[in-house]
Order: C-alpha cells, then sequence, then structure tokens
C-alpha cells in the first residue's frame, strides 16, 4: 500500500490552511515559470510557519507531487543539454536551486514536528528532506547562490533523528519514479557528493558523480566507532562541511565514518577500461565510462577521494 494512503487515510483534525487554488495554473505554463511560481507560495508558507503545523501536512505533499515531475524534467533535459545561452541557463539553476531550497526547509522543519507516532510520515519527510539537500548540491555547481546557511548542521541533524528513530537502514521510496533508498545510504550519497562541490564541474559531470554515488554507495555502512584499517571518510554532526578525508584527526562522539575502499576500487576499474578500450560486462560501469566526459570526472575523483596515504591520530 502507498505510504502516502496510509498516512491521509487517518483524517487530519481540520481543512488545511493552505489554499492550493493556484495549482490550476501550472499546466497552463512553461516548466521554469511553474517551478517559480510554487517557489514563492512555498516560501510564503514556510515564512508564516504552517509547515510546522500537521494540518498542512497533506497540502504540503500535494504541492511537492505536482511539482516533482516537472522539476524532474528540467533536471534531466538541463544536465543532459550544452545549452549556451547564458541567461537561460543562469534563470533555470536559479529556479531549481530556490525551489529544492524551499522544499529541503520545509521537510526539515517538518522532520523535526513530527511526533514518535507518526513514523509513517517522519519517514517521508527525512527522505525527501535528503532528497532536495542533495538537488541543492546538484543545482548549487551552477548558481552563485549561498546555500541555506548551516545546511550540512540540518542535514547532520536529520540523520541523527533517524539515527535516533533507528530509521537509518528502512529503505524509503521519496517518490514513485525512484527507487527506493535507505537513509544512511542517502546521507552518505550526500555527504559524498558535498565533498567535491568546491571543484569546478561541468553539469555532466555533477550527473556522473551523482549517478555513481547512487549505483556504488547505496551498501555502505556509517559507523560510530573509528577503525584506523577500514576508514576513510568521516562527517562531524557538530560541524558545518560535508565528509571529508579522514587524515590528522582526534576521533570524537560527534563524528560517524564509513569505508569507501570499494567505490574507489570501482572508480580505478573504470579509468583501467577507459585507458585500454575495454567494453565491461557491468552494465553500471559500461553506462559509467560510456558518459562525454566520463575520464577527466574519474580523474578528478580519484584525485579527491583516494586514500591510500593517509596517517590518522585516533
Amino acid at each position: 500500500m502507498n505510504i502516502l494512503h496510509i498516512i491521509f487515510s487517518h483524517k487530519l483534525k481540520t481543512t488545511p490552511v493552505l489554499s492550493l487554488a493556484w495549482m490550476a495554473k501550472l499546466c497552463r505554463m512553461d516548466d521554469v515559470s511553474a517551478i517559480e511560481l510554487a517557489t514563492e507560495k512555498l516560501a510564503k508558507a514556510f515564512n508564516k510557519n504552517l509547515f510546522q503545523d500537521m494540518q498542512n501536512l497533506e497540502a504540503l505533499f500535494a504541492i511537492d507531487e505536482k511539482t516533482h515531475s516537472i522539476v524532474e524534467r528540467i533536471t534531466q533535459h538541463f544536465m543532459c543539454s550544452e545549452n549556451n545561452d547564458e541567461n537561460l541557463n543562469t534563470r533555470i539553476s536559479n529556479a531549481a536551486y530556490l525551489y529544492h531550497c524551499q522544499l529541503f526547509l520545509a521537510y526539515y522543519a517538518l522532520s523535526k514536528s513530527c511526533m514518535p507516532s507518526q513514523k509513517g510520515t517522519q519517514h517521508i519527510a527525512l527522505s525527501r528532506a535528503f532528497r532536495n539537500a542533495t538537488q541543492i548540491i546538484i543545482w548549487q555547481h551552477r548558481t552563485h547562490l549561498h546555500e541555506p546557511a548551516n545546511l550540512w548542521l540540518m542535514v547532520s541533524s536529520l540523520f541523527k533523528t533517524a539515527e535516533q528513530l533507528s530509521l537509518l537502514n528502512a529503505k524509503i521510496q521519496s517518490y514513485s519514479d525512484q527507487a527506493p533508498v535507505s537513509l544512511s545510504s542517502a546521507y552518505i550519497q550526500l555527504c559524498m557528493l558535498g565533498s567535491v562541490i568546491s571543484i569546478k564541474l561541468r553539469p555532466q559531470q555533477i550527473e556522473i558523480v551523482s549517478k555513481l554515488l547512487s549505483t556504488w554507495a547505496s551498501k555502505i555502512s556509517i559507523d560510530t566507532d573509528y577503525d584506523a584499517n577500514r576508514h576513510q571518510f568521516y562527517i562531524d554532526t557538530a560541524a558545518n562541511f560535508p565528509a571529508r578525508r579522514i587524515t590528522n584527526f582526534t576521533a570524537t562522539d560527534n563524528h560517524r565514518y564509513w569505508c569507501f575502499e570499494d567505490v574507489n576500487s570501482k572508480i580505478e576499474l573504470c579509468m583501467l577500461c577507459i585507458e585500454h578500450g575495454i567494453s565491461p560486462e557491468q552494465l553500471p560501469i559500461k553506462e559509467i565510462i560510456s558518459e562525454k566526459y566520463a575520464a577527466e570526472t574519474l580523474a578528478t575523483l580519484v584525485a579527491e577521494w583516494s586514500s591510500s596515504t593517509l596517517h590518522v591520530t585516533a
């Protein structure tokens, strides 16, 4: 049974305050204008703290469900094209980026206001918060806008909420067109994508990194105890920055760790296939190396993510 049906099968106490009459206009608008309008409406509701009231839960999901396919269509077209119209590129990038920022903030607030008994709602809120945070990082490469204040602290706060409620390993389908992903996997993918945010990459390269992480980082586990023989990356849940390679640092209770060796090995295998003109049988590898900017993207990731010379003080 669809989880949204389960959520909404329990009638809310009152009719939602938010009016959704404006959504009828979306089908008559171009995609970018539709997303800009949705963002404007989301921002107004958020600034009035309406999404912290559970009676508006249905309205928030309705807006998201209606606009999700639109922004996905924009994303797929934009990331796969090389449009030289800079003004149009800027408008599209800003529209998509601000849209995901507003949804992230809305789901973050919702996840914090959920009661323990509303676990189904919290599953969706957490999953979609991670999803929209990931899109923020993807689109930030194309904008000159700042990420939401304390984004990584907020993301880690969501992670700790899921950790405390034992929800990290639950596989959740954020949207009907996406495969179920565990919250721990979504967190790792987001933090690792954030680790390359300062590098100048093309949209197509960001798409390669995102696809690579979603394909190969899904089985990585997050550990609370540091193991110098296993772990290459960590996140400080009390600091406002993404994943970092473990170099010389002192382990604390706020750190979470993971082994990234399997992903690095697959990246190196992809590079070998490209170098020697090998056509691999494994479909994920074949898809990665067939991308236009695969070679330079993989070389960048090796330089950023390789852990062969790390020395750590625990």
